[in-house]
């Protein structure tokens, strides 16, 4: 959890850590580290008798006892995070809003946009126009009529028309008894 740590043992003839450690134990200084002062003995230690810890009731040794007075052990923490991989995904491209806009019986005027597409799904009729991108727009104010193709060599391709408000009801009525007799002669077929 924490990473791995590494013991790095020095001894006071090495280390910075150590010599301050020799010297907290009772380890004497040379003259020449401060030659206008007298020397003053060391300070005696503390009876731990007197003054008992967890650890002399426990019976455990101390600390200074087992390593040793002129010994340290430093715990260095070292990286041990795991590197993540790498992924082929993680892409996506931007959505591209194609289809039918208007349909059939909606109010367009001159410019609406009425289908998006790739390629040709739907064929631009009467009163339509088409982009560079097959877009198919409305060229007179009007009411959208999607017909059949005609060519047999297309069979399912769709040709979009505008209608103008005029002919509306004619057109209106006139794929209802074009559906109903389709209608009529699938369930002939059927049956």
């Amino acid at each position: 959890m924490f990473g791995g740590l590494r013991s790095l043992g020095r001894c006071a003839s090495n280390s910075p850590l150590g010599a301050l450690q020799s010297l907290t134990n009772g380890a004497r200084r040379s003259p020449r580290d401060h030659p206008a002062t007298p020397r003053t003995p060391p300070r005696p230690r503390t009876n731990k008798a007197s003054n008992p810890t967890l650890a002399t009731i426990a019976g455990l040794p101390e600390l200074g006892q087992t390593l040793g007075p002129a010994c340290s052990s430093i715990f260095v923490r070292t990286a041990t995070k795991k590197q993540g991989g790498s992924s082929n995904n993680g892409r996506d491209s931007k959505p591209k809003f194609l289809g039918i806009k208007k349909y059939s019986g909606e109010y367009v005027i001159p410019g609406n946009i009425i289908a998006r597409q790739r390629g040709t799904k739907w064929h631009c009729g009467v009163n339509c126009g088409i982009g560079v991108d097959h877009t198919v727009y409305s060229l007179i104010s009007g009411r959208v009529h999607f017909t059949d193709a005609k060519n047999p060599h297309k069979p399912g391709k769709k040709v979009i028309n505008v209608v103008p408000h005029e002919q509306w009801p004619d057109i209106l009525a006139a794929a209802q008894a074009r559906n109903s007799a389709k209608r009529a002669k699938q369930r002939v077929a059927h049956a």
